[in-house]
């Protein structure tokens, strides 16, 4: 008895995986979406690379960028404070600099996508009965920010114009900053300690553009910490302002930075599906865009306002002057600035009609190949290639087993190779139907020159 319990013991052992501290990391990161070298003390992070990353979507904000990147150096080191969320920031400055920009940008670090943000319009929590809806009204409703927090336990959340939201809700976020838990209406713990929490404000940046009159045109990034650290002291209680990590203050955007900002909307615009769905040549030079950065440049709302001035001095008009043309048609697009205004002129290359016809040629074509090929399917499929199939299956039976006498047979002899030949040139003609098919396919789809002689290739096939 105890002999067999032995034997129980180590087939269970032996049946047992045994992972390493680097797969248990792997199947982890996988799962998370957070990059393994924010995971594994072995992995080195290269911050400068880091920075880059962020740099490139959120423009003019170098001291948020290296205070954010300053927090996450902690958090690769394991150096921030456990029973807690990961980290805690406060981004405050004026609307449209790219505060949220750069929540996106953390969410698409941190957990690999920016559908990992959860975002709390502040502005829809301003009274108390709006707040406890965020952890339940209820014995029988979920709160909506603990059962977002239990869906997806591995993310950032963003409390958007946190100043908004209603005193009550500073009690909530308070428990959360502290323990990094939060207790639902039915007496059920939501864990906060795998998110990331983001408050933006806008506090402060009214008096701050105030205040602007008569300063010179670059204010000095201590200027705009002091300004707005202030404004926040004088907003939260002291026991919520120590709970938040880091306090980040964005700058107004310059006009040297709205320029950069005119090349990112510009390739927006251009992924558009009204631009990107058909064939469109758009031309403007540099003086073009230096004029949208000047037009659209406004200290007080930012990148929005840039925004709305790119619409309507460019997306409407060019939008106005493709519905004048056909969706098939290739349209080359010239701006160009004429004093105080663009001037946007369309017309059809033509050429396109000539390209249309090549195109409609060449899926035709395609067409054409899958239809031989589904033919030659079809004679596999039918009941002639099948009997010869079978037969031939069985002379070679009766050819390796009787050899000798299969080859007396002059009958069977010449039926096999008859036979024999008939499958050899069905296999070939079905070899070339499929790679023709394939080749023109791929052809169409702009993967691989077009051939002319494709054609006569069809043509011959069979």
């Amino acid at each position: 008895m105890l002999y067999k319990k032995s034997v129980a013991k180590d087939e269970v052992k032996k049946s047992r995986i045994s992972l390493g501290k680097s797969e248990i990391i792997r199947h982890f990161c996988m799962e998370t979406g957070m990059p393994p070298f924010m995971v594994d003390p072995a992995i080195p992070v290269d911050f400068e690379q880091v920075r880059s990353t962020f740099d490139s979507n959120v423009f003019g904000q170098g001291h948020a960028v290296d205070s954010l990147i300053n927090v996450l150096s902690s958090v690769k080191t394991g150096m921030n404070r456990s029973g807690k969320p990961i980290a805690s920031f406060l981004f405050v400055g004026p609307t449209g600099v790219g505060k949220t920009e750069l929540v996106k940008v953390l969410a698409q670090f941190m957990f690999g996508s920016r559908e990992r943000l959860t975002r709390f319009d502040m502005s829809e929590f301003s009274t108390a009965y709006a707040v406890r809806n965020l952890i339940g009204s209820g014995a029988h409703s979920e709160g909506l920010l603990t059962s977002a927090v239990r869906r997806e336990p591995f993310g950032v959340l963003l409390f958007d114009e946190v100043e908004k939201a209603h005193p009550s809700f500073f009690d909530y976020l308070l428990q959360v900053l502290s323990e990094g838990r939060l207790t639902d209406s039915r007496g059920q713990i939501a864990n906060f300690c795998s998110t990331m929490v983001i408050l933006t404000s806008n506090i402060g940046a009214s008096k701050f553009q105030t205040n602007r009159i008569g300063w010179k045109k670059t204010l000095e990034t201590q200027v705009v910490n002091q300004h707005f650290l202030h404004s926040v002291q004088q907003f939260f209680r002291p026991e919520m302002f120590n709970r938040i990590d880091q306090v980040i203050a964005f700058q107004p955007l310059s006009r040297e930075t709205m320029r950069q900002v005119v090349n990112r909307e510009l390739q927006l615009l251009k992924t558009r599906e009204g631009i990107r769905g058909r064939k469109l040549t758009l031309e403007m030079g540099d003086d073009v865009l230096d004029y949208l950065a000047e037009k659209g440049f406004n200290p007080l709302y930012g990148a929005r306002y840039l925004q709305r001035t790119m619409q309507t001095e460019l997306a409407i008009p060019l939008a106005q002057l493709l519905n004048q043309r056909d969706s098939l048609d290739h349209v080359l697009i010239n701006v160009k600035r004429d004093k105080e205004r663009l001037d946007i002129q369309a017309e059809t290359d033509p050429l396109s009609m000539e390209l249309l016809m090549e195109e409609l040629e060449k899926f035709n074509l395609a067409n054409l190949s899958s239809d031989k090929r589904k033919e030659v399917q079809r004679l596999e499929d039918g009941a002639s290639y099948l009997k010869l199939v079978n037969e031939l299956a069985i002379l070679d039976r009766e050819k390796e087993k009787q050899p000798q006498l299969f080859y007396r047979s002059k009958k069977k002899s010449q039926l096999h190779d008859q036979y024999s030949k008939s499958k050899a040139r069905f296999k070939l003609i079905k070899q070339q139907a499929e790679k023709l098919e394939a080749d023109i396919s791929m052809a169409c789809m702009g993967f691989n020159p077009y051939q002319p002689d494709f054609s006569t290739k069809l043509m011959l096939v069979g």
